[in-house]
């Protein structure tokens, strides 16, 4: 999932950079909303079935970060486009503490179940 979450993500930084038109760029940010909230539903069950313990907090944090996705969606649709720069931090955030972070704590703990 989080390979998947990152190339869709790379896709929506790179139609900032080469899509004058934003075409191809509504599709990125479409398909990265998609994801997301079909990633966080997936994750959420695993945890749930397993009783992670961080449960709360970590859909907590998965509200919040699909609001920002959301938001930026809503805004490249009305024709506001981020900067690169506004969209690596966003991203960034995701992938340095988030999956790499957040998700690897609830990782040990599965593996401590039993689950690879």
């Amino acid at each position: 999932h989080h390979k998947r979450l990152i190339a869709i993500s790379n896709a929506v930084l790179e139609n900032l950079r080469t899509d004058e038109r934003g075409g191809a760029l509504v599709k990125a940010i479409d398909s990265l909303a998609d994801y997301v909230r079909y990633h966080f539903s997936a994750e959420e069950e695993l945890l749930h079935l397993y009783a992670y313990p961080g449960i709360d907090a970590h859909r907590e944090r998965h509200t919040e970060l699909s609001q920002q996705v959301n938001n930026m969606q809503r805004r490249i649709l009305k024709g506001d486009r981020p900067s690169e720069a506004e969209f690596k931090h966003l991203f960034e955030s995701w992938i340095i503490h988030h999956v790499l972070g957040e998700d690897k704590a609830y990782g040990a703990y599965l593996n401590s179940k039993g689950i690879y």
